[in-house]
């Protein structure tokens, strides 16, 4: 059973602060265990 709404769907804007412009972004590898079984998922 399919029900027709009136209202159209809400769009979200979603925002977030910049970074200012002296931040410095770690060069360190990020440890992350999971994604050789979702490569080895995705083959």
């Amino acid at each position: 059973m399919l029900v027709a709404t009136k209202n159209p769907p809400v769009k979200l804007i979603v925002t977030w602060p910049l970074l200012p412009d002296d931040f410095q972004l770690p060069d360190d590898p990020v440890e992350d265990e999971t994604q050789p079984l979702i490569a080895a998922a995705l083959r």
